[in-house]
């Protein structure tokens, strides 16, 4: 009977202490998940509150560094750094007038992208090879998903078309753009590749960058034999219509591959005309 005396009057203590181990509460506020390495952490004190309250880190994705409390004694602080992929876990702690209030917060961080890039442009095949591969950067916690279209088009006609080309391995680094007509392109070879990168934690957290994939063109061109059409002495723009199986490419845009930016030259001899014509044809 002694026995259960002593420990119902040890319970009771136990219980009036733990009744009595805080009398305030802090809140950390709600989960988050972000986009970017920084965000803003809001802590709600209630009750009987005595000084500061304290930021600290609990966790952090493996291998991550320590990301940075800028303010860690006030309740509203930002962080700062959290650079990798993950879950980063923060608690507030509040110094209560008797005891101390703790509360946690997770906040998911896509990780950074400052490495991020689709690559460098591509400029020196020719179209005769018609294969060309890009190098990307990745970074960690993203996927990729490449599109891309041919410049001609769009700069000229504003359609976003793949025209005469293919890809593939769209979802990683290192894709293939191929041309379906090589020695015969049937249109200006320069393709601009698009590579969007998708946080795996955060579906709306997305970058691009692009790179040019501008083959050289085949300059094995064949005028028609007979140009059919005939031209007034007025006129100074004259035209030459190419073969069918000639390789075509444009002159007139900014980043096709014909542009003479980029070293494209044509030139025309004239072996016979007329006596007294004098024929000028502009390179």
């Amino acid at each position: 009977m002694k026995k259960q005396t002593v420990f119902f009057f040890i319970f009771l203590i136990m219980g009036n202490m733990m009744i009595l181990a805080q009398n305030c509460s802090i809140n950390a506020g709600a989960n988050a998940v972000i986009c970017g390495t920084s965000t803003n952490l809001s802590g709600s004190p209630g009750g009987s509150t005595s000084g500061n309250p304290l930021w600290t880190l609990i966790s952090k994705p493996s291998g991550a560094p320590d990301p940075v409390i800028v303010t860690p004694s006030g309740y509203n602080t930002n962080v700062t750094g959290m650079t990798y992929p993950g879950n980063y876990v923060f608690q507030i702690a509040q110094p209560c007038t008797t005891g101390t209030a703790t509360s946690q917060v997770t906040i998911t961080a896509p990780g950074e992208v400052s490495s991020f890039t689709a690559g460098p442009d591509i400029t020196n095949v020719s179209a005769v090879t018609g294969v060309a591969t890009l190098n990307a950067v990745i970074p960690t916690g993203y996927t990729a998903s490449w599109t891309y279209y041919n410049i001609y088009n769009k700069e000229y006609y504003n359609q976003t078309t793949t025209t005469n080309a293919t890809m593939s391995n769209t979802t990683t680094a290192t894709p293939t753009l191929t041309l379906t007509k090589k020695a015969n392109h049937d249109i200006d070879p320069a393709y601009r590749a698009v590579l969007r990168i998708t946080s795996i934690n955060n579906p709306n957290c997305w970058y691009e960058d692009d790179a040019i994939v501008r083959f050289i063109p085949n300059p094995q061109i064949t005028l028609s034999a007979t140009q059919n059409r005939c031209y007034s002495s007025t006129e100074t723009n004259r035209y030459f219509s190419l073969s069918g199986t000639s390789p075509m490419f444009a002159t007139n845009t900014a980043n096709s591959s014909g542009n003479p930016a980029f070293g494209t030259t044509v030139t025309v001899n004239v072996i016979s005309q007329p006596a007294g014509e004098i024929f000028h044809f502009p390179a």
